[in-house]
């Protein structure tokens, strides 16, 4: 089976086993977009040159007032990648944040799949806390530096 079908029939039985709201394919089945019970979309896009698949999601725009302290978070934890496995951050264009992570897809079975998207829902969900409050200085939590954030 080529990495595209295989990618393309992981995506099909995730939306079962997470109990996701929906799965859509788009791009010829080269982008997905997965729907969670509250309603968090992530993006799936496959990249077949490299046997990849992103994952990313929208966080959210930081507070104006906080935008600096957030943005120098945003770095620090980039700079941190060994210890949040990959996981980045970026901002749009429209000053949103963006949550990423990259994936092989060879030999990706679905429970590695399943254990990869319930952690970056786990960090999504810290970084959108953190933009929901004002802080005066916004430490980084400890379990977003975890060796065990995206791994299984």
């Amino acid at each position: 089976m080529s990495s595209r079908d295989h990618t393309h029939q992981l995506m099909k039985e995730i939306g079962p086993l997470m109990g996701l709201l929906e799965v859509t394919a788009f791009n010829d089945q080269t982008l997905w977009t997965l729907v969670l019970e509250d309603e968090t979309v992530i993006f799936a896009d496959f990249h077949e040159d490299q046997k990849r698949l992103t994952l990313s999601a929208n966080v959210g725009a930081p507070l104006e007032t906080e935008r600096d302290k957030i943005y120098a978070q945003l770095l620090q934890y980039n700079n941190q990648w060994q210890e949040t496995d990959g996981v980045r951050m970026a901002v749009d264009s429209e000053d949103e944040i963006v949550q990423l992570f990259d994936l092989s897809v060879v030999d990706l079975e679905l429970s590695k799949l399943e254990t990869v998207i319930d952690n970056f829902v786990s960090v999504l969900k810290g970084w959108r806390d953190i933009l929901s409050h004002t802080y005066s200085d916004i430490p980084m939590p400890e379990s977003f530096l975890s060796s065990n954030v995206i791994k299984v």
